[in-house]
């Protein structure tokens, strides 16, 4: 039985939210990827990404 992460049974292109922090992800080259745009676009609060970017930095 083949053991992928889960990130890896998202398609390429797809969108992800994650239930914990709110932040919406897209998946490109097999790798998450987020901005505060594509976030704002896909329906996130801008509030949330700039805690959650702090948070990261």
């Amino acid at each position: 039985m083949e053991n992928k992460h889960w990130w890896e049974k998202i398609p390429d292109g797809g969108v992800y939210e994650d239930a914990n922090s709110g932040i919406y992800f897209f998946k490109e080259d097999g790798k998450l990827k987020t901005s505060y745009e594509f976030h704002i676009g896909a329906g996130g609060d801008p509030e949330v990404f700039q805690a959650w970017s702090k948070a990261k930095s």
